[in-house]
């Protein structure tokens, strides 16, 4: 249904009076001329757009995000995106992979806050499933929707790669937020050995911390490559992420604006 939108429209509707923070190049200086005198009123031109812009988000809320406060920093990531769509008028449509994908259907951004939270509360961070698992459903339901994947570098390269190439070819690139401590990245300088726990199947693994540091590095860098560098933005923990919100949020719109 046609709306009313705070940017440039499609379609001239009607006339309203001059509010504070509106595009001074909206305002009709005619209308506002004959409506009194000295221009003591001014009046804007309203438009309405065809549609509402649909945005779709990925979010990965297996195991591996329960690792120190990653899924806390997720939580808090696409609250603020949200709450970006919600300014914005954006519809949200919101894939959810645990023990299952899932879609959740198109809703208002407050809503799907409200259902991913709750989600979160009654069970954390579980199941085992890859990322490419919500490829068929981003298939059925993008369309050419923007698609915002949020996750950690605990997937297959040819997973990421795959969603990617699935998103290009439907016209909309998709834009990844990933979750993940300075050891996971390759970053902590620590010599010696260690046991690494795998969070979703149980498995531990004793190696050489710098063997490690090595092949995790290599493995960030190459989920970069397969996602396009300047589509990925990294995030250490929840400070970070409420330290970072302006590059959040500047991120996300861009990403979003280019829609």
């Amino acid at each position: 249904m046609p709306l009313e939108v705070k940017g440039p429209g499609l379609e001239f509707v009607d006339y309203r009076e001059y509010v504070y923070g509106d595009d001074i190049r909206r305002v009709d200086w005619r209308v506002s001329a004959r409506a009194g005198r000295n221009l003591e009123k001014l009046f804007v031109r309203v438009y309405r757009s065809e549609r509402r812009v649909k945005v779709i988000y990925v979010v990965d809320l297996t195991s591996s995000l329960g690792f120190k406060d990653k899924l806390e920093a997720l939580a808090f990531t696409v609250g603020l995106h949200a709450r970006i769509s919600a300014a914005l008028e954006d519809i949200v449509g919101l894939i959810t992979v645990t023990h299952e994908a899932r879609f959740h259907g198109f809703m208002e951004p407050e809503l799907l806050v409200s259902r991913l939270l709750r989600m979160i509360c009654r069970d954390g961070a579980a199941g085992s499933l890859d990322i490419s698992s919500a490829a068929r459903l981003v298939s059925k339901v993008a369309g050419k929707s923007p698609v915002f994947l949020y996750t950690d570098y605990a997937n297959k390269v040819a997973s990421y790669r795959r969603l990617n190439l699935l998103a290009r070819a439907m016209g909309a690139p998709l834009y990844a937020y990933i979750f993940a401590t300075p050891g996971e990245t390759g970053k902590a300088h620590v010599e010696g050995l260690t046991s690494l726990l795998d969070f979703e199947s149980g498995n531990a693994l004793t190696v050489s911390l710098g063997e490690y540091a090595a092949l995790v590095r290599s493995h960030v860098a190459s989920v970069k490559a397969s996602l396009g560098f300047s589509r990925v933005f990294e995030v250490e923990s929840l400070k970070q992420a409420m330290a970072y919100v302006p590059s959040l949020a500047v991120s996300y719109i861009r990403a979003r604006g280019r829609y």
